[in-house]
C-alpha cells in the first residue's frame, strides 16, 4: 500500500485509483488468458512439480547427509 501511495504522490494522481493488481490477476492479464481458471491450471502444475522436487531433495538429504 505504501508503494501505491508513493507512486500516487509522485505522479500527482488522485487517490482511489488502482495501480498494482493482485498478483494472480496480473499474471492472467500478462499471459492473455480470458479466464483466471486457465491461469490457475498452470499454477497448479507448478505447485505439483515443486512438491515432487521438494520430496526428492528431502530423500536425497536423508540418504546422503543425515546418515
Amino acid at each position: 500500500m505504501l508503494k501505491k501511495e508513493m507512486v500516487d504522490r509522485h505522479l500527482g494522481r488522485e487517490e482511489g485509483r488502482v495501480y498494482f493488481m493482485e498478483p494472480i490477476r496480473e499474471v492472467k492479464e500478462r499471459l492473455g488468458h480470458a479466464s483466471i481458471d486457465t491461469t490457475m491450471i498452470y499454477l497448479d502444475h507448478i505447485a505439483e512439480h515443486r512438491a515432487l522436487l521438494s520430496m526428492a531433495v528431502s530423500e536425497l538429504q536423508a540418504t546422503y547427509f543425515d546418515a
